[in-house]
């Protein structure tokens, strides 16, 4: 999870990282982030101090009530005018490091990798490879609205075996969606297959998440395998 105020920051994770890099949620919102940390259970937070100076003590004591620093990494990205008595803070409330707030280069990026990697157990099967669609490939999903009961139909641009970012055909349908909905009938058009499975809805600043929550044993592996042999050629 990453709670900014740059929109473009998510998208310099995706460029930097590629196919091995996790599902990233950003929130330029607090407040936000802090409605939907317990559904989406990140592996690690970045945030901004500058940008939230009030806030993110709030995101990192909500995330330490239930994850201790070994269950979920909490980095706060700071810049020269942050002081002593607040890093003396940020260590009482249970960040597990100070990181500069630029995240330009890949150096910066390969850097805090390595640092979050050497804090938390990642388990095996944490970091699923990514497959972005080229807009010829067709990934196309529907489901219904679990309330309103209409179809709404798009298209994945990002997608593991986990999960993926969807795009709406008319950005209005998921206008009432919410965090933590949870949807048992999305079919996905995976080139010439069909997929029934179900999905659990996360809300970001400016897409929608759907975590895969369940399908056939045979749909996963077909989905687990075109994904791969699509990142393998990439």
């Amino acid at each position: 999870m990453i709670v900014a105020d740059e929109p473009a920051l998510k998208s310099r994770f995706t460029s930097f990282f590629g196919a091995s890099c996790r599902a990233a949620v950003q929130y330029t919102n607090p407040l936000k982030a802090l409605d939907n940390l317990m559904e989406i259970e990140p592996d690690a937070v970045i945030c901004r101090a500058a940008d939230y100076p009030r806030h993110w003590k709030l995101v990192v004591k909500q995330l330490r009530e239930s994850h201790r620093r070994d269950q979920a990494v909490f980095v706060l990205a700071v810049n020269d005018d942050f002081d002593s008595v607040e890093a003396d803070k940020a260590v009482y409330l249970g960040v597990n490091f100070l990181y500069p707030e630029r995240l330009e280069t890949k150096e910066d990026f390969l850097e805090l990798r390595d640092r979050i990697g050497s804090r938390i157990a990642v388990p095996d099967h944490s970091a699923p490879a990514t497959w972005v669609p080229e807009e010829s490939e067709i990934l196309s999903f529907i489901f219904r609205h679990p309330i309103e009961k209409r179809m709404i139909s798009g298209r994945f641009i990002e997608i593991s075996s986990a999960g993926g970012l969807f795009h709406p055909d008319d950005s209005g349908d998921i206008a009432n969606l919410q965090t933590g909905m949870e949807i048992p009938d999305g079919t996905m058009r995976l080139g010439e297959s069909m997929i029934n499975l179900g999905i659990r809805v996360i809300i970001g600043d400016e897409a929608v998440y759907l975590v895969f929550t369940t399908f056939t044993d045979d749909d996963f592996q077909h989905l687990h395998g075109e994904i791969h042999r699509r990142v393998s050629v990439s």
